[in-house]
Parts: structure tokens; C-alpha cells; sequence
């Protein structure tokens, strides 16, 4: 993967990737170089990786597909923890501060 301008500003940014053989040519005026070939390099390997447990050939359209179905799973279970972890660090908070409070009474013993 080569880059054909690598500047940090806010100017538009052109980078070459290869992304399972073929070759690309994205634009951002937001992401870094490194960014973009780092999700180009992400994608390659997910594609490979699909291709390689499937034993028969697909083609590559739907190979991205299920590649980027594959990826859409995995940014939705990553979403799905934070919010479960977001719960419980609310539903922690809201029972400490019950005990605070004293609402909760003295404990049966």
C-alpha cells in the first residue's frame, strides 16, 4: 500500500490500498493516512479470512458482503457491551447512593 499525499492538515488526502487484489484509491480530508490504511489493511484481512473458510469460490461482491456483514457484527456486539456496561455502572450508582441515602433500611440479620 502507497501513499500518493501524505499530509496531516485538513487538505484532501489521497491513498492507494490494495484490498483483496485490487487496488483503491481513497480520498478523506478527515482520517489520517495511517487510519485509512489501517482500516483498508482490516478489511483485506477479513475478506481473506472469509475466503480462506469457504471452500468454494464466491464472488468477490459477495464475499465483501459477508465481510462487511462480519464487521457490522462485530461494531454491534462492541456497541451492545458498552451499553450493558454503561447499565450496570448506572444501576450501581443509583444502589449506592440508596444505601447513602438509607433507604434500604437497616440488613436483616
Amino acid at each position: 500500500m502507497k501513499t500518493t499525499i501524505n499530509q496531516k492538515t485538513k487538505e484532501l488526502q489521497r491513498v492507494e490500498v490494495e484490498i483483496f487484489g485490487q487496488e483503491y484509491t481513497l480520498k478523506s480530508t478527515d482520517a489520517s493516512v495511517e487510519y485509512i490504511i489501517m482500516l483498508a489493511n482490516y478489511v483485506d484481512a477479513k475478506m481473506k479470512d472469509l475466503s480462506q473458510q469457504l471452500n468454494h469460490k464466491i464472488p468477490v461482491s459477495q464475499l465483501a458482503i459477508l465481510a462487511a456483514l462480519n464487521i457490522a457484527d462485530e461494531l454491534f456486539q462492541e456497541r451492545n457491551k458498552t451499553i450493558d456496561e454503561e447499565l450496570i455502572v448506572n444501576k450501581t450508582r443509583q444502589l449506592i447512593q440508596l444505601l447513602d441515602e438509607g433507604i434500604l433500611g437497616d440488613p436483616i440479620i
